[in-house]
């Protein structure tokens, strides 16, 4: 079984699509915010992401040049989790089928017996 999946986003929901295309267009727009970034920037950047909780008003970080992206990588983070979720629910569904499947040709092959 794959972990990664290509979304076929003419059949996924508009939900779906639109945390694709936000992944997709901001993920090299957070790359080249994170270029301009210092060592110690960056290393702010990485404490606040995993230390403080995504949507607090306040915002933990110390120089303007940061939050950009901060508030990039949220976006981010969201838009990953909506894709990540219905992967799973997908991935679910097709192994519920599946085992069906198996289910009802086990049924057909003992009953001709």
């Amino acid at each position: 079984m794959k972990t990664t999946q290509k979304l076929n986003l003419s059949e996924t929901p508009v939900e779906i699509d639109a945390a694709a295309k936000t992944f997709k267009l901001g993920l090299p727009l957070y790359q080249r915010i994170l270029n301009d970034l210092s060592m110690k920037s960056l290393k702010r950047l990485c404490n606040a992401i995993v230390e403080y909780p995504l949507h607090d008003e306040k915002s933990p970080l110390l120089q303007n040049a940061e939050l950009p992206a901060f508030e990039l990588a949220v976006e981010l983070m969201e838009a990953r989790a909506v894709m990540m979720e219905y992967s799973t629910k997908e991935l679910h569904k097709q192994e519920m089928a599946r085992a069906a499947k198996e289910e009802t040709k086990k049924e057909v092959e003992n009953g001709k017996e």
